[in-house]
């Protein structure tokens, strides 16, 4: 229980992971690294890394659809991370960084800027352009 609760405190402790974090909670339920590097004006690359570390502390969980992954927080009961998750919230909602990310993202998301990587209708058949 204590190094579980060490490595999250860990995970959460790195400024951009908890962006990440904040991102995927509050406008998720599910993110793509596209989106997320949209708002957070960092390259995919470093949201990746970060992303697999949110994955091994069991913070995010990934989904595939074709080739794209989505992130989301993962769902599996961890009371601990719940408890964490229910004070971050407090923080978050007046955290006036974090609600400009969020801001950022309905704004891009309302201007169809971001729209789930671009992809192609499922029932046209065509191929995604890479």
């Amino acid at each position: 229980m204590k190094r579980d609760f060490l490595d999250l405190i860990k995970t959460l402790g790195d400024p951009t992971r908890m962006r990440i974090v904040h991102l995927i909670d509050q406008c998720g339920p599910e993110i793509c690294v596209c989106d997320m590097s949209a708002v957070l004006d960092l390259p995919q690359s470093t949201i990746s890394r970060q992303l697999m570390r949110l994955r091994s502390s069991r913070i995010v969980m990934d989904s595939r659809d074709c080739m794209w992954v989505n992130y989301a927080i993962d769902n599996s009961k961890n009371e601990l991370r719940d408890d964490l998750f229910a004070v971050m919230r407090k923080v978050w909602a007046t955290d006036p960084d974090l609600q400009a990310d969020k801001k950022k993202f309905e704004k891009l998301h309302s201007e169809q800027k971001i729209v789930r990587c671009k992809r192609p209708a499922k029932a046209s058949g065509a191929k995604a352009a890479l």
